[in-house]
């Protein structure tokens, strides 16, 4: 969440989160996250689910260099 967090004030807008999550613009315009498709409870769906499939990634990677390490030897 906090990468998301980072990149989000990268571009301009403060995060306000409570029960949901709220976006203000260099305005001070406050959009509702779920107004915009973006509720916390899609927010941290979608965080969760990248992060399984980096370590999925990751893991693939792992066992086909030990394959190859397997094969090499």
């Amino acid at each position: 969440m906090e990468t998301f967090q980072q990149k989000v004030r990268e571009q301009g807008f403060e995060i306000i989160k409570g029960r949901g999550i709220s976006f203000v613009d260099s305005k001070g315009v406050k959009v509702k996250g779920s107004d915009v498709g973006l509720s916390l409870q899609t927010i941290e769906k979608q965080i969760e689910k990248n992060k399984r499939a980096q370590e999925q990634k990751q893991t693939e990677f792992i066992k086909v260099k030990q394959r190859q390490n397997t094969l090499t030897r």
